[in-house]
């Protein structure tokens, strides 16, 4: 079965637990996160690395956010970004956000055009 790419961003005990368990099931799974030691962890189980939530989403056809608070939340839909043009649209690949935040900031965030830039 040919199965499309997922992207975590932020994998710490929760979205690590997700990524490990979907390489498990083999799905492609690309990753980025802030603790370099949690990257490798599961660059070793065979996910592939990115250093910019950007990067991330570009790979993936579906994008998991799985962070600790609304600024972290705030940080990987505003910036940075990695492309030359110093914009990426994450609109499109974000399908989930997974962040222990309110339910009032997870709705902010989908009100506005969701719009990284540099």
């Amino acid at each position: 079965m040919n199965r499309d790419p997922v992207g975590i961003v932020g994998v710490g005990n929760m979205g690590g637990a997700m990524a490990a368990r979907l390489l498990e099931a083999g799905w492609p799974v690309h990753v980025c996160d802030i603790d370099p030691h949690r990257v490798r962890a599961m660059e070793l189980q065979g996910a592939r690395v990115h250093h910019t939530p950007s990067q991330c989403a570009a790979a993936a056809a579906a994008l998991i956010v799985c962070v600790v608070d609304s600024p972290q939340v705030e940080t990987v839909l505003f910036g940075p970004s990695s492309t030359p043009n110093g914009t990426v649209d994450l609109f499109g690949a974000l399908r989930r956000a997974m962040a222990k935040t309110g339910y009032s900031d997870l709705k902010e965030f989908q009100r506005v055009g969701l719009t990284v830039r540099g």
